[in-house]
């Protein structure tokens, strides 16, 4: 078998390209790493920063622009008609409670839509039903 004779200065230029190789292999995914956690939380604050929201009214109507709530996706007429229906799949006779009013619960992210018998009133004499406003699903819940 024939041996290949490598000169000398072949020899250490291609040790000295390895190592250069390897370090600098090694700060390029420092960086990439670096730049990579740094994009990543500005996009985590840019996408808190992008929720929309609204100024909350108060019982009095006026505004307190300190407290932010997010806007309702269904409409009062679409929660009020979820819970009419949910209310007469349990046998609720509506004819006997006066027309509901309807609230929205921002933090809950729910409506609550209250209803009240009309006199003679039977015990018990309201009930209300929360509609998920992200869902649509409406729970019946009795009066004590």
């Amino acid at each position: 078998m024939a041996q290949i004779i490598v000169p000398t200065w072949v020899a250490n230029f291609t040790s000295f390209l390895k190592v250069t190789l390897a370090i600098s292999l090694r700060h390029a995914m420092i960086i990439v790493i670096r730049y990579t956690l740094a994009l990543a939380a500005a996009a985590t604050v840019l996408a808190g920063c992008s929720r929309p929201s609204q100024t909350s009214k108060a019982v009095d109507g006026s505004t307190n622009s300190s407290i932010q709530t997010s806007a309702p996706r269904l409409s009062q007429s679409q929660a009020l008609e979820f819970a009419k229906r949910a209310a007469e799949r349990e046998g609720t006779r509506l004819s006997y409670y006066k027309e509901p009013e309807a609230h929205y619960k921002s933090k809950d992210r729910t409506w609550i839509i209250s209803f009240t018998h009309v006199n003679p009133r039977p015990v018990p004499g309201y009930f209300e039903v929360s509609v998920d406003d992200r869902t649509g699903i409406s729970r019946v819940v009795r009066g004590d």
